[in-house]
């Protein structure tokens, strides 16, 4: 069942009731997407209701922070992939 309603934008509120982001209804279509404050493209498109966009919101509030970016774990992943690929690289090179 397809969503109609008379706002295009919801806004996003964290505990403390500071104005984080949108839930913006997509120009042309009945589909929404997320919209972090102070960002110029959202980082979520295409949900199919406000009620999914909303549940969205709710379940991921690391990302309206911005603290969706964990340093430690892009460093430990970066390391196992370079390990994975020197011993492919050991492996496979004649001696």
């Amino acid at each position: 069942m397809t969503e109609y309603t008379k706002a295009s934008k919801w806004p996003v509120l964290d505990e403390n009731g500071i104005h984080v982001g949108d839930i913006i209804r997509q120009h042309g279509s009945t589909l929404w997407c997320l919209q972090r404050k102070g960002m110029d493209r959202p980082f979520k498109r295409n949900i199919r209701s406000l009620e999914q966009a909303k549940a969205l919101a709710m379940a991921y509030p690391q990302v309206w922070g911005g603290a969706n970016f964990d340093l430690r774990r892009s460093l430990i992943r970066t390391c196992v992939w370079c390990v994975i690929l020197a011993s492919l690289f050991a492996l496979f090179l004649p001696l």
